[in-house]
């Protein structure tokens, strides 16, 4: 089966779990994404010096997730070329013969924590948006920094997921990495920096995760907020 027809059975189950995936285009979708980022950070203590929107929301695409009317995750999409806070924050020393032009930040994931729970049915449902819009655009690779948890999350998708080395922090990572302390402190030291080559995902992997998880899974009106950072 390719991709396509995967994709396309894989929108299918998530809509019948209720589950809706919308690009923020209004004023409305985009403060359900500040409003969940606003209560992850602060109910996990990452709110150091962070502003809901913050400088990099005016350019980047925001995907939300919504389960009964009630937003349950949150990603965006940024140009690096732009300005992506995630590669500002630690100066990644990017390989010479990949333009900066190709490469689009995956971060800013947020999910309810009774969401979470069902270990990466939402995650899933932003991934294959995000994907889908990062094609579409010319875009070739994600940027991300994260956990390990959470790129291995990424390598279940795609195993080529590169770790990528730093540069020596620049004036700017320092004061990203100031503004975004409390979070930088706790796993600043375990975070790393990766770039995920967009044309070798494979959507079987992404199902397979589903159905090994599938009994698993309790869709649920959200009650209580956590957070993943990538």
């Amino acid at each position: 089966m390719t991709n396509t027809t995967i994709g396309f059975l894989l929108k299918k189950y998530i809509k019948a779990c209720g589950i809706t995936v919308t690009i923020a285009t209004t004023e409305a979708d985009r403060n359900d994404a500040f409003g969940l980022r606003k209560n992850v950070y602060e109910s996990a203590n990452y709110s150091s010096q962070l502003n809901y929107p913050d400088e990099y929301d005016a350019h980047s695409i925001i995907i939300n997730a919504y389960k009964d009317q009630h937003i349950v995750g949150s990603m965006r999409l940024s140009s690096i070329n732009k300005g992506a806070f995630c590669f500002d924050l630690c100066n990644p020393n990017i390989p010479e013969d990949i333009p900066l032009s190709e490469i689009i930040e995956y971060g800013t994931l947020v999910v309810d924590k009774a969401f979470r729970k069902s270990n990466s049915l939402i995650f899933i449902a932003l991934t294959e948006a995000a994907f889908q819009y990062s094609i579409s655009n010319h875009f070739k690779y994600w940027y991300g920094f994260s956990i390990p948890q959470q790129i291995e999350h990424f390598k279940k998708i795609n195993p080529h997921c590169t770790i990528l080395e730093t540069l020596p922090p620049t004036p700017k990572s320092l004061e990203k990495q100031q503004r975004f302390r409390d979070y930088f402190e706790q796993y600043g030291v375990v975070s790393k920096p990766f770039l995920f080559e967009l044309d070798k995902v494979n959507y079987l992997h992404a199902i397979l995760l589903l159905i090994k998880n599938s009994f698993k899974r309790n869709i649920s009106k959200p009650n209580n907020i956590s957070t993943r950072i990538a």
